[in-house]
C-alpha cells in the first residue's frame, strides 16, 4: 500500500480543538492530515502560534497534505487582484509554516469566464510557487466547474507546473464525471483524493444538504469506491487518500471513534481496491 492514509480535519466536527483532532488522527494510524484555514485561525485565536502547531504535528508524525481552501478566485477581475493575492499569501504562509504539500482552491462561482478562470488559476499557482507549494483545484457539482474534465481544462490550459487536481469522490460521482475521464489525466497531476461515501436513499435531499450532512464512511454507502480507487492504483497513484466526510451522523461520536472508524474503513477500502485493480482493464 503506497498511498498515503490521511484524514481531513473537517471530518471531525469543528467544535473540537485542532490539537485534539491531530492527536486523535495520529493515534488512529493516519500519517497525513488536511487542515482547514478556519481550524488554524481558531488555534491562533487562542494565543497559540504556527511554530507550536508545527511542533505538535511533528510530534504526532503527521504530514500536512493540504491547507483548505481558497474560495473566491475564479471570477476575480483586475481591480480585485490585490485581494486575491492576499488570500493566496495567507494560505501559503500557513502552508509554509506547517510544511504542507499544497493549498487547495475550490471551484465556487457561477457564470465563470473560462479565460479569466485560467488566468486567475495561473496567478494563484505563480504566487504559491514562491513558497514551494502546489495548488490543487477542487471541482464542485453544484457550481459551474462541476466536473473533472472542466477542472482539468483550466489546469492544463494554465501551463503551470505546480497546479493539479483534488478529486473528491462525492463531487466526482455527483457531478457526472466518469471513470474514463480519469484516463486522460496524468496521474502525477492528481495531488489529493478525498474519499467519502453516500447512501442513495438520501438522494431526495438537495445537493448542498447531501454534501454537508449525509456523507458516510466508506462501505456505508453506494458509491463504487473500490472501482474508483482500483483504477487510480492501477495507474500508479501514490498520493494522499484522505477521508473528508461532512456529516451530521458524527455528532454523537467521540473524536477518537470518528478517527478509528475512519481509519479502519479506509484501510479496508484500499485493500479491496488494490485487489480489484489486478483484474481491471482500462475502458
Amino acid at each position: 500500500m503506497n498511498m498515503i492514509f490521511a484524514m481531513n480535519e473537517g471530518t471531525i466536527p469543528f467544535n473540537n480543538f485542532l490539537e485534539h483532532k491531530i492527536e486523535s488522527i495520529s493515534k488512529a494510524g493516519f500519517s497525513g492530515i488536511g487542515i482547514w484555514d478556519r481550524g488554524i485561525s481558531d488555534y491562533l485565536s487562542r494565543n497559540n502560534n504556527l511554530s507550536d502547531l508545527s511542533r505538535i504535528l511533528g510530534y504526532h508524525n503527521l504530514r500536512v497534505i493540504e491547507i483548505n481552501y481558497l474560495k473566491d478566485w475564479a471570477n476575480v477581475r483586475k481591480d480585485r487582484k490585490e485581494g486575491l493575492i492576499y488570500g493566496v499569501q495567507r494560505l501559503c504562509d500557513f502552508g509554509k509554516a506547517l510544511h504542507a504539500d499544497c493549498i487547495t482552491v475550490a471551484a465556487f462561482g457561477k457564470e465563470i469566464i473560462g479565460e479569466l478562470a485560467i488566468e486567475n488559476f495561473r496567478l494563484v499557482c505563480d504566487e504559491a510557487a514562491k513558497y514551494d507549494l502546489k495548488v490543487a483545484l477542487e471541482f464542485l457539482p453544484w457550481q459551474e466547474i462541476a466536473t473533472l474534465n472542466y477542472a482539468w481544462k483550466i489546469i492544463s490550459s494554465s501551463g503551470v507546473d505546480n497546479g493539479g487536481l483534488l478529486i473528491d469522490t462525492f463531487h466526482f460521482f455527483k457531478g457526472g464525471s466518469q471513470f474514463t475521464d480519469l484516463y486522460n489525466i496524468p496521474v502525477e497531476k492528481i495531488f489529493v483524493v478525498h474519499v467519502n461515501d453516500f447512501a442513495f436513499k438520501n438522494n431526495h435531499y438537495d445537493l448542498i444538504t447531501q454534501t454537508r450532512s449525509h456523507r458516510v464512511f466508506p462501505g456505508q454507502g453506494d458509491f463504487d469506491l473500490i472501482h474508483f480507487l482500483g483504477h487510480l492504483h492501477k495507474r500508479g497513484y501514490v498520493g494522499p487518500v484522505s477521508l473528508e466526510i461532512l456529516s451530521d451522523y458524527f455528532n454523537d461520536l467521540s473524536v477518537d471513534e470518528i478517527s478509528k472508524i475512519g481509519f479502519d474503513s479506509l484501510r479496508q477500502l484500499i485493500e479491496q481496491a488494490i485487489k480489484e485493480s489486478e483484474s481491471l482493464e482500462y475502458e
